[in-house]
C-alpha cells in the first residue's frame, strides 16, 4: 500500500508545483498525463524505491519554491529534510537532485533568503 499512496502524493505535489511555477490549467494537463503514464503506474505498483524518491525530490523542490516566494525559513527546513530523506532512500540521486536544486536556486531563480538557505543546509 505504500507505493500506491506515494503515487497519490506525487500527483498532488506535481499539481502544486506546476500550478505555482506556471498555471492551474497546465497543472491539470500535467497530472492527467502523469496519472495515465504506464511507467508511473508500473513503478507505483512495484516494491521499488522510485515512488519515494519522486516524493522526496518534489517535496524538496516545492519547499524551495515556497521558501523563495514567502521568505520563511520553515520552508527551507522542509526542503533540507526532504533532501535528507532522499539521501537516505537513494544517496546518489540525492546528490544530483540537490546539486540541480542548488544550481536552480542560485543561478536561475536567486530569491532565497539567508534564513531559508541556512535552514535548508541545517535540514
Amino acid at each position: 500500500l505504500v507505493n500506491p499512496l506515494l503515487a497519490g502524493v506525487t500527483v498532488l505535489l506535481t499539481h502544486s508545483l506546476v500550478a505555482k511555477l506556471y498555471n492551474r490549467p497546465l497543472a491539470h494537463i500535467v497530472i492527467l498525463l502523469l496519472a495515465v503514464s504506464p511507467w508511473f503506474l508500473f513503478m507505483s505498483a512495484s516494491f521499488m524505491s522510485h515512488p519515494a524518491t519522486v516524493v522526496w525530490g518534489l517535496g524538496a523542490l516545492l519547499a524551495v519554491v515556497k521558501a523563495q516566494d514567502s521568505g520563511r525559513w520553515v520552508w527551507g527546513l522542509v526542503a533540507g529534510a526532504s533532501l535528507g530523506a532522499l539521501f537516505l532512500t537513494r544517496p546518489h540521486e540525492a546528490v544530483f537532485v540537490g546539486a540541480a536544486i542548488g544550481a536552480w536556486t542560485f543561478f536561475l531563480r536567486p530569491r532565497l533568503s539567508l534564513g531559508s538557505l541556512a535552514a535548508l543546509l541545517a535540514g
